[in-house]
């Protein structure tokens, strides 16, 4: 039974992959951790695999975190006296990361939807599986991601299943890849008559595209080093 005077200590998972080296295969694949409910916290390093490409093993890449975190979760972290309870908020990745993760097909493929049931439609005139369906469908749930009832929807047997974690809600879904980089990019591309080579009626002229570059390359050159993806022109 637990203490009711432990404090939780909420922690954040990022699991993202990094290229060592611009002309190289070697990949790295650290797995970062900071914690949510302390003031001002910085990202530390829990583990890192490296090697030539993505880890093909789950249960190797996530070994020496998960019996780490099933132990805090059973005994908690005493400090000065204190014991504290370590819960997961979130972990945090993008959509192949998730996929491997969770060990779940990917979100092109029929079944790949992480938050409802619906097969999903293959467009073949564009080579994209869209789920069109907003009103007929199930949301995916813990209990039925952790009983697979979907059956098409998983690839293998998640190894963070014996965590005390929501295999749903516990992964957000990033907003850069799903609407920056996939959709708002589409929309540039289409208003730009860069799409399709069918005639638009309304399209952003050459001046109006020089002018976004502009400010693009302006927003650019005074963007903090911190972030890794800067503003750059439309060529890019």
């Amino acid at each position: 039974m637990k203490d009711p005077g432990n404090k939780v200590i909420v922690i954040n998972i990022n699991i993202d992959g990094i290229p060592v080296f611009p002309t190289n295969t070697v990949e790295m694949e650290p797995i970062l951790c900071r914690v949510v409910s302390a003031i001002d916290s910085e990202p530390f390093v829990v583990s890192i695999s490296a090697g030539k490409g993505k880890s093909k093993s789950l249960g190797e890449f996530f070994c020496p975190f998960l019996e780490e975190m099933i132990q805090f979760e059973k005994e908690g972290l005493e400090l000065d006296g204190q014991r504290y309870t370590i819960k997961i908020g979130a972990i945090i990745c993008d959509a192949p990361a998730r996929q491997f993760v969770k060990a779940i097909k990917g979100h092109n493929r029929y079944g790949g939807c992480e938050r409802c049931t619906q097969k999903g439609t293959h467009i073949k005139a564009h080579k994209r599986m869209v789920f069109a369906n907003l009103y007929d469908f199930a949301l995916r749930t813990e209990n039925s991601f952790r009983n697979k009832t979907s059956k098409n929807h998983h690839v293998g047997t998640s190894p963070l299943l014996p965590l005390h974690l929501d295999m749903i809600s516990s992964f957000p879904l990033d907003y850069m890849h799903l609407v920056l980089l996939c959709v708002f990019k589409r929309l540039i591309l289409v208003w730009s008559g860069q799409w399709h080579k069918k005639k638009l009626r309304h399209k952003i002229g050459m001046r109006e595209k020089a002018c976004i570059d502009r400010r693009l390359r302006r927003i650019g050159i005074s963007y903090p080093k911190y972030f890794y993806r800067i503003p750059r022109s439309r060529a890019y």
